[in-house]
C-alpha cells in the first residue's frame, strides 16, 4: 500500500464519522427527536465498524502514529455519541413548555464541550497526518482532514 492510499483510508474513516456527526447536529438544532435517535444509533454503529477497521490496519512501516491518532479520534466520537450527544438530544427533545433557561445553559455548555473535544481530535489527526506525510515524502495537496 502506498503512503497516500494508507493516509486516504484512515482519513476516509474520519470523514464518514464527521459527516454523520454533522447530520446528527443538524437534527438536534432542528429539534427532530426521531431523526436524532436514528442518526445517533447510526453514528454508534459506524463508530464501532470504523474502530474495528482501523484497529485491524497495520501501522505503516511500523509507525502507528497516524493509525493511533485515528483511533483516538474514533474514541472521542464514541464518547460524544454515548454521553454529550445523548445529553444534548434529551434536552433538545424537551417540549418548549418545559424547556428552561437552565436547560438552555446546559445545552450551550454541551455544544461547547462537543466542539472542543471534536476540534482537539481533528487537530491531533491533522498533526499526525502532516508528520506522516513528512516521513513518507508525501505532499499533502489539500487539508484532507475536515473540520
Amino acid at each position: 500500500m502506498t503512503p497516500a492510499a494508507y493516509n486516504d483510508s484512515l482519513v476516509g474513516e474520519q470523514v464518514k464519522i464527521l459527516k454523520l456527526a454533522d447530520e446528527l447536529q443538524v437534527s438536534m438544532d432542528m429539534m427532530l427527536p426521531e431523526d436524532m435517535d436514528k442518526l445517533q444509533k447510526k453514528l454508534v454503529s459506524l463508530l464501532n465498524k470504523s474502530e474495528e477497521k482501523v484497529k485491524s490496519t497495520e501501522p505503516y512501516k511500523e509507525d502507528p502514529a497516524l493509525r493511533d491518532a485515528t483511533l483516538h479520534f474514533i474514541e472521542v466520537y464514541q464518547r460524544l455519541a454515548g454521553k454529550e450527544y445523548r445529553d444534548a438530544m434529551a434536552l433538545s427533545s424537551k417540549p418548549d413548555s418545559s424547556f428552561t433557561e437552565n436547560d438552555q445553559a446546559r445545552l450551550d455548555l454541551l455544544y461547547k464541550q462537543i466542539d472542543r473535544l471534536s476540534e482537539d481530535a481533528i487537530q491531533n489527526c491533522r498533526k499526525a497526518q502532516e508528520t506522516f506525510a513528512g516521513k513518507n515524502a508525501m505532499k499533502l495537496i489539500k487539508d484532507s482532514v475536515p473540520g
